[in-house]
């Protein structure tokens, strides 16, 4: 009787070299997967914290343009879901413009539709003021080509007080109203502004692409006199819309005055002469009120 033989197991099959070079590929991506969606859960997060919108402005200002700047301050809100801002400043060499207590709404899933949406924007006050000398206005300007922007926008706004520093000082109280950007179309509707001591609103619609085709609509209620400043070598501003927007005001018994310069360009002021005459004129416009029309060339009244 032969002895029990114990059977002899067959040799284990060798795994090919392809197979574990695919296994480790796979684990590879998988991996790469989950890091990314762990970034992308971590910095989904961190747009929702309340210190990320104060840190992007921050950085923003770190990389503004050469001879621009860009300070915040009081800041708090996210980039996700909008904040507050108690002070922002743009500056450039030429301009200044001054943000007060500001709120602004935002959504964030509306832009990865190349939409830009806000929910209201508010701001208390807005400073604007010229830094450095009056650019040079004796050549023409060129007219734009275009304004075409990346994203549609929706931006309604609603601003307590605007200010510009002048000269001469303007300032326009209760503004609100819209803008948006869509089908390459401008479209901004002014529901209301007071402006020396009246109250208007207005519609302007400018086409994104050349010509640029404008259509502008303006009503208001105007009861202040108006004192008219007109530079007969102005190549911005035609004597044409001035001379018909006082005859509209005269029409409606409002006191008009108008000073007629005839080498006045834009701004008027071309020379110590010039502008010391102008501010006699509103001095005297503002403490006498002139009733009537006037109409007068460096002073001088027209018969």
């Amino acid at each position: 009787m032969q002895p029990n033989e114990t059977p002899t197991p067959p040799p284990p099959r060798r795994r090919s070299r392809a197979r574990r070079a695919l296994r480790g590929l796979a684990w590879a991506f998988a991996s790469l997967i989950v890091l990314l969606i762990a970034i992308g859960a971590g910095a989904w997060w961190w747009l929702g914290s309340d210190q990320s919108l104060a840190y992007a402005l921050a950085k923003a200002a770190r990389y503004m343009p050469a001879g621009q700047t860009l300070e915040s301050r009081d800041v708090s809100g996210s980039l996700r879901a909008g904040g507050r801002i108690g002070y922002l400043q743009w500056q450039s060499p030429t301009l200044s413009v001054e943000v007060h207590d500001a709120a602004i709404g935002w959504t964030l899933k509306p832009l990865f539709q190349r939409k830009v949406q806000l929910g209201e924007v508010v701001a208390k006050e807005v400073l604007i003021e010229r830094r450095g000398p009056a650019p040079d206005t004796s050549d023409p300007l060129q007219p734009l080509e275009q304004i075409v922007l990346p994203v549609d926008v929706d931006l309604p706004f609603r601003i307590g007080t605007v200010r510009w520093a002048g000269p001469p000082v303007v300032e326009a109280k209760n503004l609100a109203g819209h803008y948006t950007y869509t089908q390459r179309q401008h479209t901004l509707n002014v529901d209301g502004v007071d402006l020396a001591d009246g109250h208007y609103s207005a519609r302007v619609g400018l086409q994104g692409d050349a010509p640029m085709a404008l259509d502008l609509a303006l009503d208001g209620r105007v009861r202040a006199p108006l004192l008219m400043l007109l530079g007969g070598a102005d190549r911005r501003v035609p004597m044409s819309q001035a001379n018909d927007y006082v005859k509209l005001l005269q029409a409606r018994g409002v006191r008009t005055r108008t000073l007629l310069y005839p080498d006045g360009q834009h701004p008027i002021a071309e020379s110590v002469g010039m502008e010391g005459d102008v501010w006699i004129n509103m001095v005297q416009w503002a403490l006498k009120r002139f009733d009537g029309e006037d109409f007068a060339v460096l002073g001088e009244q027209k018969e």
